[in-house]
């Protein structure tokens, strides 16, 4: 799967979450979708992971786009990782991109939400809405 075919399949999924894909070329770390559900509004950094023994984020999250959804995170905004791999969309929370980034395997690495085909739509859904983001 392609991250344009990740995207599409988020959309048609979840058809009542007001989208809009964030285009720029500027390289400050802005995640790709933002997201707006019952008034409450969150962003997405997508990502298709691929391969069997060395799954990592490491070559495609970059650091400014971690420190981007650490920062939003910090400010009370709700922020995620989402990512495609197989059959399977993993979330992490925005606040963990570093720990993503600097981890050789995501089996280190436990997502805060992980579905299997056929995605629960509800679940995903509140996932994104009605996560709060708290810093410790």
């Amino acid at each position: 799967m392609t991250e344009k075919k990740f995207w599409q399949a988020l959309k048609r999924l979840l058809p009542d979450v007001h989208w809009q894909r964030i285009e720029t070329t500027t390289g400050c770390g802005i995640p790709d979708v933002n997201g707006c559900y019952k008034a409450g509004e969150f962003w997405l950094e997508l990502k298709v992971l691929k391969g069997k023994h060395s799954l990592s984020f490491q070559s495609s999250l970059k650091p400014l786009q971690s420190a981007w959804l650490f920062k939003r995170w910090l400010a009370g905004g709700r922020c995620f990782i989402a990512a495609c791999y197989e059959d399977e969309i993993l979330v992490w929370n925005g606040c963990r991109g570093n720990e993503l980034i600097h981890n050789t395997s995501l089996e280190l690495v436990e997502p805060d939400l992980k579905l299997t085909k056929p995605w629960d739509k509800g679940l995903l859904l509140n996932f994104f809405a009605a996560c709060t983001a708290q810093p410790s």
